[in-house]
């Protein structure tokens, strides 16, 4: 079984989910209704099938350019690297122009302040997540399961 490492948007969580969670489209994924964080991750270890009666459905972002690795571990070991390859989801043309240093209007000053602060949460929930990867020694993703919906 191969493993995706993707986030959550609506709740800015990055999770290891087997392959067979992602729909088709690669855009959602199912999620077990397990309460314990121990039971989500065993569930995605094992690459448990999911029950579309019981199991949530999620929208997702494959992060790492959509690489896949052979073991959860691989996958978990590349937490990092992942995050640190993934394009950021501008939110508009106008905001990735002005990343690549070409705003459409230079004297639009809430623009680039509004980037330059948008890119600032970014960079740091990437160090917050790679500081929090750094301590882990157990396979327990970074951050809590999107089970608080259920």
């Amino acid at each position: 079984m191969h493993y995706s490492i993707v986030n959550f948007p609506d709740t800015d969580e990055v999770e290891i989910i087997p392959i067979n969670w992602l729909l088709p489209s690669l855009d959602q994924c199912w999620w077990p209704p397990y309460k314990s964080m121990d039971r989500q991750v065993k569930a995605a270890m094992d690459a448990d099938e999911p029950n579309i009666q019981t199991w949530s459905l999620f929208s997702v972002a494959i992060l790492g350019g959509g690489k896949k690795f052979g073991t959860y571990q691989q996958a978990k070991h590349n937490i990092g690297k992942a995050l640190d390859e993934t394009d950021p989801p501008f939110e508009s043309e106008v905001e990735t122009k002005a990343i690549q240093g070409r705003l459409v209007n230079p004297d639009d000053d809430e623009i680039a302040q509004t980037i330059k602060n948008w890119l600032k949460g970014c960079t740091k929930r990437i160090e917050s997540n790679n500081k929090r990867l750094a301590k882990r020694s157990d396979p327990l993703p970074l951050t809590n399961s999107p089970s608080v919906y259920n």
